[in-house]
């Protein structure tokens, strides 16, 4: 796998408690600028998912 940066943008409910988080994907792979948004959406998702991990990516939060 490449280098590859993952943001994570928390999104709050109501009573400003973490309800969800954004994720944002960038790499050095320049076609994924080619391949349409829909692509690179579920590039990121199987990309944070299943290389990086879920727990690496929200650790011990209970989203809600």
């Amino acid at each position: 796998m490449q280098d590859v940066f993952v943001g994570r943008q928390p999104i709050y409910n109501d009573n400003l408690g973490v309800y969800a988080y954004e994720l944002l994907f960038r790499s050095q792979d320049t076609t994924i600028d080619r391949i349409g948004g829909n692509a690179a959406t579920a590039r990121v998702i199987v990309d944070s998912f299943f290389e990086i991990g879920v727990d690496r990516l929200v650790g011990n939060s209970n989203v809600a």
